[in-house]
């Protein structure tokens, strides 16, 4: 079996904007002081080095067609249009 657990987060976890801005509060909503924060923040959220590992992971495709490897291709296309419908004409 799997000896973990994978939650979500409480909503107001690392927020910048809205309702709970400024305030400290961790993944298991508990409200923390700024020193508390400062030193357990390293502890949930990614570092430079995460960063850089999924920046390498989402090369762009701009090939008609084509999709980037971290998006799974639709099974159809918008309206049952096929998948390589030319939607737009660019001259």
């Amino acid at each position: 079996g799997i000896d973990f657990k994978i939650t979500q987060p409480h909503k107001g976890f690392n927020r910048k904007i809205g309702e709970f801005a400024g305030h400290h509060i961790s993944p298991s909503g508990e409200v923390l002081g700024a020193e508390v924060w400062a030193a357990s923040q390293h502890e949930w959220l990614p570092n430079a080095e995460d960063l850089q590992f999924i920046a390498s992971l989402m090369k762009p495709c701009h090939q008609p067609g084509q999709y980037a490897s971290w998006i799974a291709p639709p099974r159809m296309g918008i309206n049952q249009q096929p998948v390589d419908y030319e939607y737009v004409k660019i001259d």
